[in-house]
């Protein structure tokens, strides 16, 4: 009986560890988008003012 508890101990913590890796790779793909996005209104910005500088 113990044996079992122990073995639904670490399937109960797997199922937690694989929920936070799941968080956190969806936080870390959220930032990466965010920090293209930013890149990308940066890029626009440049070529703005090279426009503005002909």
């Amino acid at each position: 009986m113990q044996d079992l508890k122990i073995e639904l101990n670490i399937i109960k913590e797997r199922g937690e560890a694989k929920a936070i890796a799941k968080r956190d790779y969806r936080v870390a793909l959220v930032k990466e988008i965010l920090l293209l996005n930013r890149l990308s209104q940066l890029k626009y910005l440049e070529s703005e003012i090279e426009v503005l500088k002909k």
